[in-house]
């Protein structure tokens, strides 16, 4: 790839292709690998950052990250209503009294966003013409509410970060993490599969 550089951002093409990896899932030595460099283990991970660290790429970064934003309508007030709608969660939302999971379309929005699959699976005895549907099998998968928990104490600043050690909120920290270990353990999944396309009598 050729390495002059490019006159409006000041950046070789094979750095702008890192930089546009880069957006794809936020990894910098895969996309350090993907845009062609040769670089493996100790010397790609330090050669990726020192790409992140370039100026001309983070101008680059910075203007691709705003046009996108501005394309999909992305604000932080948007992404902070997801994260919380999956944080705080109670799957009571999407159950009725006798603990079957409610229709799709009885669902509010808080409730979609927290549900990351839904699978049904149709049970059968029989075979050809005399097959009957015995059952329905439900399987509800949410999205794991740690992660999320993490990101909106990130965004509090309720977590310690390196080099933090004055920080007024490191002993509030602590209980947040208790909390956050706590639920660590839960599990958030509902239902249970007995099986993927299973039939009876086959």
């Amino acid at each position: 790839m050729p390495r002059k550089a490019n006159a409006a951002t000041g950046a070789t093409d094979q750095q702008l292709l890192f930089a546009d990896e880069y957006l794809v899932d936020f990894n910098a030595v895969a996309a350090y690998i993907r845009a062609g460099y040769k670089g493996r283990g100790k010397s790609a991970d330090a050669a990726a950052s020192r790409l992140l660290a370039n100026p001309a790429i983070r101008e680059y970064l910075q203007k691709r990250r705003e046009r996108i934003s501005s394309k999909l309508e992305l604000t932080t007030e948007k992404v902070l209503t997801e994260l919380q709608r999956v944080a705080f969660f109670d799957p009571r939302r999407v159950l009725n009294g006798d603990g079957a999971i409610k229709k799709v379309e009885d669902w509010d929005d808080h409730s979609a966003a927290a549900v990351q699959s839904l699978e049904v699976f149709e049970e059968f005895d029989g075979k050809g013409e005399e097959r009957e549907r015995i059952g329905v099998v439900k399987k509800l998968k949410l999205h794991p509410k740690v992660p999320a928990l993490e990101r909106l104490g990130q965004h509090l600043g309720l977590f310690k970060q390196p080099g933090d050690k004055d920080n007024p909120l490191h002993h509030e920290h602590h209980v947040v993490q208790d909390l956050v270990d706590a639920v660590a353990g839960a599990d958030t999944g509902l239902g249970s599969a007995r099986g993927r396309g299973k039939q009876r009598g086959k």
